[in-house]
């Protein structure tokens, strides 16, 4: 489950006065054309106008399921994903390129495939708890069914470049 529930539960009590009208949506959009007051955002963020507040680090995580993982074997270097059925955020900018950073700080950029693409997380979240595939995914999405141990995450020496949670 993602930590955004909770998050927005505690804001709530603490500031009872505020009322929330939440969309979810992969696509960025215009805050002032769309009299959006506030929006999280994960990555590099572009020069605006716009004041930007850390919420958290976010690093991205290379997910499936122990049983994936042990009928289709565990990749040991990025470019192994070429061989696995991926997940696909497509909202993502480069959907269908995977970067991570290996030891030396060089990136490493791998063409993945997969038959679920999705502008919605959760979806894709979804269908790596069922074991359809490897996600690869933000820290808040994936906290607690990493903890639980109902996904495991692999290639940890290749980390993607970390960044964080931004509200905007």
């Amino acid at each position: 489950m993602s930590l955004l529930p909770r998050a927005l539960q505690e804001f709530q009590e603490c500031f009872t006065w505020v009322e929330l009208d939440i969309r979810v949506s992969g696509r960025f959009v215009d805050l002032v054309e769309e009299g959006i007051d506030v929006a999280l955002r994960v990555g590099a963020l572009k020069d605006s106008s716009m004041i930007a507040r850390q919420l958290m680090p976010c690093r991205f995580h290379v997910c499936a399921t122990p049983e994936y993982w042990k009928q289709h074997g565990i990749p040991e270097h990025p470019a192994e994903l070429q061989d696995h059925n991926c997940l696909i955020y497509s909202q993502s900018p480069m959907a269908d390129s995977w970067v991570f950073r290996d030891s030396n700080e060089e990136d490493i950029s791998v063409r993945v495939k997969g038959n679920l693409r999705s502008d919605a997380g959760k979806i894709l979240l979804g269908a790596a708890l069922n074991g359809q595939g490897v996600f690869i995914v933000p820290t808040y999405l994936v906290h607690e069914p990493l903890k639980e141990r109902h996904l495991k995450e692999v290639l940890q020496t290749y980390r993607r470049p970390s960044s964080g949670l931004y509200a905007i």
